[in-house]
């Protein structure tokens, strides 16, 4: 780039052959005579015009060889411009992240992506489970103070596959991502309100409130939610309260705050997640 030496492919030689201006002369001087020396003039002509042809030729294939920027050329083969990162990802771990749209991974999923197939490779529990799900997207975002979390978003078709294996996999991800905690996200769209007299209608489950509502059980999973409660505050906001099982509070009480800030980050909405105080029964 920046050289212009190389136009549209073909060599341009940066000065003019002297066999050129010989068969110009020649040219003129074959006008001026009679029948008999136009003929031998042309006859030249054509002799001098392949020569200069010839010459130009022969100056650029040398340039060819000898440019510095046509070198470069040669040594930059498109094909060979990935990086080992990427050559290694296209066989390996790349099939276990589709993007939407043909985008590329960055360099994050492709760690996640590398996990999902190391685990599936080592891991005898999950080789089966894992042969045939992948995940869309994945992205570490920061929860409270120093913690932070990985979401991983999953396509909504596999959503079943992977809360066969949530406790398992999870488990698994938070060991090769240690001091992070990994929350599994179905991918779900939503789709903008039908315009006034459209025959289209919407979907329940492509609205804002539903969405928001399936991120939050997918979020908490495999814990149900057993109640909400929504507060109101002076200045209008309101913050939403959410009760989880207390079966599950032994696995999940340590994610309390993780989830309260990822379905921040996703949503935009306020939210506090607690256990239902259990009365004490009556002897």
């Amino acid at each position: 780039p920046g050289c212009q030496c190389v136009k549209k492919g073909k060599l341009v030689a940066r000065r003019r052959n002297p066999n050129a201006a010989t068969a110009d002369a020649r040219q003129r001087r074959g006008r001026g005579r009679g029948l008999q020396g136009r003929g031998a003039g042309e006859r030249g002509s054509r002799g001098g015009e392949t020569k200069a042809a010839e010459g130009v030729s022969a100056a650029s294939l040398s340039l060819a060889h000898s440019h510095p920027c046509v070198e470069r050329l040669h040594h930059q083969d498109p094909r060979r411009s990935l990086s080992r990162r990427q050559a290694a990802m296209s066989f390996t771990a790349r099939r276990k992240i589709q993007k939407e749209k043909g985008q590329e991974p960055d360099e994050f999923e492709e760690s996640v992506a590398q996990a999902l197939f190391d685990l599936e490779a080592s891991n005898s529990e999950l080789k089966s489970e894992l042969k045939d799900l992948f995940i869309n997207s994945a992205k570490e975002v920061d929860v409270s103070g120093n913690r932070k979390a990985v979401i991983i978003h999953v396509p909504y078709r596999l959503r079943k596959a992977f809360q066969k294996i949530h406790a398992r996999l999870v488990r698994e991800l938070e060991k090769k991502f240690s001091g992070k905690d990994v929350v599994v996200i179905s991918t779900r769209r939503i789709l903008r309100p039908p315009k006034k007299g459209s025959a289209v209608n919407r979907p329940r489950s492509r609205t804002l409130t539903s969405v928001h509502e399936a991120i939050l059980e997918d979020l908490v999973y495999p814990s149900e939610i057993v109640g909400k409660r929504v507060r109101y505050r002076l200045d209008g906001s309101r913050i939403m309260r959410v009760y989880l099982d207390p079966k599950e509070r032994n696995s999940t009480e340590y994610k309390l705050e993780t989830y309260a800030g990822v379905y921040k980050k996703l949503t935009g909405k306020e939210v506090t997640f607690e256990y239902p105080i259990q009365e004490a029964t009556a002897a």
